[in-house]
């Protein structure tokens, strides 16, 4: 897997910093005090910091700061005074590890109209790739955006990174609100890069396909189906997919049943690079059928 586009000094690592994927859905509502993968690698929480916030949508906006990016991660709530949201990207030790003793440089474009306090903040956690284990800040930069509806930037450079960084870095976009209002929001062509300065935005990857298969060293979904005719009480039939991807991990795998169609519900296994379902016909003679959607989730 290796560091992405080596010996190129400006690499992001933050993954899909375009917003180019929503794998998921490109919009979802999110409501208090929860927090789901909406927009691919961009973990979105509505509530954080101790704080409560009102349901928000997080969505993907065709608008964006010019013309290096098409997208933007749009927020829309209506909101009181100290509501707090995030969006959040959890980078994985194999990359983060690049950073160790080196200095990071960040920048996002941001637009908004109310919230007039943004919060960026560099973490690491206690126990490598494991966001839920104690959580180490490095640094943090607190932005005061008092005129809305301009581009703002969120810049910090010359950050000295720890060792630690090579079980994880946990990247928080914080916007805190202090007024009752309905707030809507932009944030584009967010970068991290190793350096005493921020770079020009660029991908984490090359170009948008090679983007889509990094993330979806993360998640992935598809669809798998199969039919056939028992010989005997023992008969499998079964179906393997090969995902785009291999897997960070073994991955959490989901199936839905789209159309009532099955007979019996299928087994599930399989590798980081494929996965297999299998289903036993009841009696020689009978059939044995499925069709389902599948979801491979191995997020940190």
């Amino acid at each position: 897997m290796g560091s992405p586009r080596l010996g190129k000094l400006d690499i992001n690592y933050l993954m899909n910093a375009g917003f180019n994927y929503a794998q998921r859905n490109a919009s979802q509502l999110v409501g208090n005090g929860t927090s789901a993968y909406v927009l691919d690698r961009w973990l979105s929480f509505t509530g954080f910091d101790g704080q409560p916030a009102s349901q928000t949508t997080y969505s993907r906006e065709q608008v964006s700061y010019d013309e290096k990016s098409e997208f933007s991660i749009k927020t829309t709530g209506s909101y009181s005074p100290g509501e707090t949201i995030a969006n959040v990207q959890r980078i994985e030790s194999i990359f983060a590890r690049d950073f160790i003793n080196k200095k990071a440089s960040f920048l996002a474009r941001h637009n908004n109209d109310g919230f007039t306090v943004i919060k960026v903040r560099l973490k690491y956690p206690a126990i490598k790739d494991d966001f839920s284990s104690a959580l180490t800040l490095i640094h943090e930069q607190i932005f005061n955006v008092t005129t809305d509806s301009v581009n703002n930037d969120l810049k910090f450079e010359d950050i000295a990174m720890p060792a630690n960084v090579a079980n994880g870095i946990q990247v928080e976009i914080v916007y805190v609100s202090d007024q009752t209002a309905v707030i809507t929001s932009f944030t584009s062509q967010p970068k991290l890069n190793i350096g005493t300065k921020v770079q020009e935005f660029s991908l984490f990857r090359d170009d948008v396909e090679a983007e889509l298969k990094i993330c979806q060293r993360y998640f992935e979904f598809g669809h798998i189906s199969k039919n056939g005719q028992a010989t005997n009480a023992a008969r499998y039939i079964d179906a393997t997919y090969t995902y785009h991807a291999i897997k960070r991990i073994f991955p959490v795998i989901s199936l839905s049943n789209t159309n009532s169609q099955f007979y019996p519900t299928p087994g599930v296994s399989g590798t980081t690079q494929y996965l297999y379902c299998a289903a036993l016909a009841n009696g020689t003679g009978n059939h044995a059928y499925f069709h389902f959607d599948w979801e491979a989730d191995c997020e940190l």
